[in-house]
């Protein structure tokens, strides 16, 4: 997962997280196809995925292996049916 936290960005992997130097699009562009924006501030590994649940007025939680957890705004949801073809 990438996210900001307080106005840094922050790269979590499986077990440590990093503070990156560049911005969000930035890294976004370059992690490639296996990476999906689900909120304003965060981006995923759509690889890691261990769970989707909804929450409520169409806002859904993902939950990563790495047990950390977000919620994809409804923005980014659409893209992101479509995008694991649902």
């Amino acid at each position: 997962m990438v996210k900001i936290e307080e106005n840094r960005v922050i790269v979590y992997d499986e077990k440590e997280k990093f503070i990156s130097n560049k911005r969000l699009y930035e890294l976004e562009k370059f992690l490639g196809k296996d990476f999906f924006r689900v909120f304003k501030s965060v981006i995923i590994n759509i690889n890691k995925i261990d769970s989707v649940n909804p929450l409520f007025r169409g806002i859904m939680n993902v939950k990563l292996k790495n047990n950390l957890e977000t919620t994809i705004s409804r923005k980014y949801l659409p893209k992101f049916k479509e995008y694991l073809g649902l």
